[in-house]
């Protein structure tokens, strides 16, 4: 096989290339093709690769020989100029491309033969210069790692002062001639590498737990090679090593982590996936795939498209709202469904099962497409105690408004029995007294109607109470409508039960009272019932504009039954009284709600 140095000749004069090539082959060089033109000049210097390429300036066609030279430059082959022109203009122009040499036509031959020559010695110079300092640039960055090389026979010829400290010893003329296998833990490590350096020729990255001097051991990745003489025969090896302890750490702790949020998620019953937004793919994992009933094994990829998906598991109730949120996600590549969502799937097996749903956007890069990453918990068993509790809170409240309803019954039986009784008694003063009796049975029986109509069994529509009592006790003691009004002034204030059946039978007790005794014979006037929220308390004021109380009456320790029940329920909510006597009657009661 021929060893002669390859030029390229880019010559447009088919006589003049003829006489150069032979030319050149008479002085010993390969001349494997002319070019005729800049553009055949640059296709054939990728091509061919020779070891120098001669170069006529002015060339038929577009290109000419100074733009190919400007354009094979980053391949590194020397070139010479070859050229009739000498005009100091293109010489300059030429000059700029860094020739290796500008040679005039007609050529003396022996100078020509001498440019040639030391343009290929130059160039050659050039190129170990560099790989030289490429070596020498190798080995500056690299010495914070550890430097040895090994000789035939296995022991340490050289370390670097950083192989000294990062094996413990002293110096590094302390490490010469000690065995190589002596810095490993395990001998194994040792013969590992030996053997891929002779399969490979080279080992990179290895693995491997080192021993100090001092006995102690540390993890280290080691890149290894053979070394040889003049001759090619191999000398030794030659090893970068570097302390990965601090990584593996690090990773033992990754690892560690993984397998806590493993079984985190495990005992969570949660399970990871991702949705590629562009390529519209969701990705899986093994826990997802037990989650919907099947395996890798049944679907021969943790890629599913998105589509598959919700034909094959999402429920057909619930797949358009996933469907249309997926499709939004896509198009905008961000999430439509907000941070979490709830849908049930089918299961391989039919079983239905409820998931809920944990996503986050990563919106696209030049490196990566638009992902949403998302975590999902089978809250299946959840739902069910869910419907269960569902269930017994239904159960409870038509318990409970039975028996609102009952209580409501049992009162207005009571009071029919006192009515009943009461027309057995003669005596007016005893019949009043049951008829009182009996609509402070009815004051209470309506708060538990309201209770029974209200989809809240706790609290009640005070102001709709109070109209019906009121109603109530205008039907019984006034006979004519026109003779005694009652004006209520109420916001709709919601109060709780403890609260509702003491005020309750306060009004009730007031109304009474002034429909009793405000308008003797057949007086006319206004009674006025006003309840509102004050600041951080309500206010009920019950006023008629009757003939008042006397004047020398202490309400507050009256013997009269219906006064001795307003102070003692008054007491019981913990409320304020007061009455002006002025124009007729007016209590005012403060109070707040009883817990």
């Amino acid at each position: 096989m021929s060893t002669a140095k390859k030029i390229l000749l880019v010559e447009d004069e088919a006589i003049d290339a003829m006489d150069i090539k032979c030319t050149l082959r008479s002085f010993g060089y390969d001349v494997p093709y002319i070019a005729s033109s800049g553009e055949e000049a640059i296709e054939k210097a990728l091509e061919i690769r020779p070891d120098l390429i001669i170069i006529d300036i002015i060339l038929k066609g577009n290109v000419s020989g100074i733009e190919v030279a400007s354009k094979i430059k980053h391949l590194n082959i020397p070139f010479i100029y070859l050229t009739a022109n000498s005009e100091a203009s293109i010489i300059e122009d030429a000059r700029l491309t860094e020739p290796y040499g500008y040679i005039i036509k007609p050529y003396d031959r022996r100078e020509f033969e001498y440019a040639i020559e030391l343009a290929i010695y130059k160039n050659c110079m050039e190129n170990d210069l560099k790989e030289s300092e490429e070596k020498y640039r190798r080995i500056v960055e690299n010495l914070f790692d550890a430097y040895l090389r090994g000789d035939k026979d296995c022991l340490i010829s050289m370390a670097s002062p950083s192989a000294a400290r990062m094996f413990k010893f002293d110096s590094p003329e302390d490490m010469v001639g000690i065995p190589a296998i002596s810095l490993y833990k395990s001998s194994l490590d040792r013969e590992n590498m030996l053997n891929e350096l002779k399969k490979q020729g080279k080992v990179q990255n290895m693995e491997f737990k080192g021993l100090r001097n001092d006995g102690t051991f540390f993890w280290a990745s080691m890149n290894s090679q053979f070394y040889y003489d003049n001759d090619g025969e191999i000398m030794g090896t030659e090893s970068f090593i570097r302390d990965i302890t601090e990584k593996k750490k690090a990773e033992e702790t990754l690892k560690l982590s993984q397998i806590q949020l493993e079984n985190a998620m495990d005992l969570a019953d949660l399970a990871n996936w991702e949705l590629d937004l562009t390529n519209k793919v969701f990705i899986f994992n093994d826990k997802f795939y037990s989650m919907i009933g099947t395996s890798i094994k049944e679907e021969g990829s943790y890629k599913m498209s998105f589509k598959d998906f919700i034909n094959k598991y999402v429920h057909p109730e619930d797949a358009a709202f996933i469907v249309e949120g997926l499709e939004k996600s896509i198009k905008s590549k961000k999430s439509h469904f907000g941070p979490v969502i709830e849908h049930r799937i089918v299961r391989a097996d039919g079983e239905i099962q409820y998931l809920v749903i944990n996503m986050d956007v990563v919106p696209l890069t030049k490196n990566q497409s638009s992902h949403i990453y998302g975590s999902v918990q089978d809250i299946s068993n959840r739902k069910m105690i869910e419907e269960k509790l569902q269930e017994t809170i239904e159960e409870k409240e038509m318990l409970l408004k039975e028996i609102h309803h009952r209580v409501k019954n049992n009162l207005m039986i009571i009071s029919s029995l006192l009515n009943l009784q009461s027309r057995y008694i003669k005596d007016q003063d005893s019949k009043d007294i049951f008829k009182e009796s009996q609509h402070r049975a009815e004051s209470m029986a309506i708060i538990h109607e309201k209770l029974y109509q209200s989809n809240n069994f706790k609290r009640i529509n005070f102001k709709d109470y109070i109209d019906s009592l009121s109603k109530s006790l205008l039907n019984t003691y006034v006979t004519d409508s026109n003779n005694i009004k009652l004006e209520i002034d109420a916001a709709p204030i919601f109060l709780n039960i403890n609260t509702a059946i003491p005020l309750g039978l306060t009004v009730n007790e007031l109304i009474t009272n002034s429909l009793k005794h405000a308008f003797p014979d057949g007086n006319s006037g206004t009674i006025n019932l006003n309840i509102h929220q004050k600041d951080d308390h309500y206010e009920l004021i019950i006023k008629d504009d009757g003939i008042g109380f006397p004047v020398d009456l202490d309400y507050e320790n009256s013997e009269s039954l219906g006064l001795m029940i307003v102070n003692s329920l008054v007491n019981q909510i913990d409320a304020n009284i007061s009455l002006l006597n002025d124009n007729g009657a007016e209590f005012k009661i403060c109070f707040n709600e009883q817990q």
